[in-house]
């Protein structure tokens, strides 16, 4: 058995327009069970053309607010990844040459002991910046697919 429309209120939804999106969603869900019965005045059926335009109107709507977000998105994840680049290739030039000063220093004749408490600081300090570029590619991976999820948007 097909569902019954109440027109009046399908009439009042589309004069009110109205942003509620349970509203949109129940007419939605109404309209695309209803079938045709082939005895609908015309005035009933300009009233379901005229929704079903508006419907299609606000999914149309929805979905390019979706893609001009994902889009922003994907824009804000490729500058961060490209300042993490930077970041990265500059604290692996302070790491180069922190290991040329220390090597300098140890061929210099400094003490063994400040020189293994360089390395020891530096094998440190590496250490941390692999976590910090491991932490970063992590977050760079949940923004990936987070933008693959808003290009895609939600499957019902």
């Amino acid at each position: 058995m097909t569902q019954q429309i109440n027109y009046t209120a399908l009439n009042d939804f589309l004069d009110n327009q109205t942003d509620d999106i349970s509203s949109i969603y129940l007419w939605y869900e109404k309209l695309s069970e209803y079938d045709l019965e082939g005895n609908e005045s015309p005035a009933e059926l300009e009233t379901i053309f005229h929704a079903m335009k508006f419907l299609m109107s606000f999914s149309f709507t929805a979905a390019e607010e979706l893609r001009e977000v994902a889009e922003r998105e994907a824009v804000a994840m490729a500058e961060k990844e490209e300042a993490w680049e930077e970041q990265k290739i500059a604290l692996k030039e302070e790491l180069d040459t922190l290991r040329e000063r220390i090597t300098v220093s140890a061929e210099a004749g400094d003490s063994t002991e400040a020189f293994r408490a360089q390395i020891d600081s530096l094998r440190e300090e590496n250490r941390e910046l692999e976590k910090t570029n491991r932490d970063r590619d992590r977050e760079m991976a949940d923004l990936r697919d987070r933008s693959v999820f808003c290009e895609e948007g939600p499957t019902e």
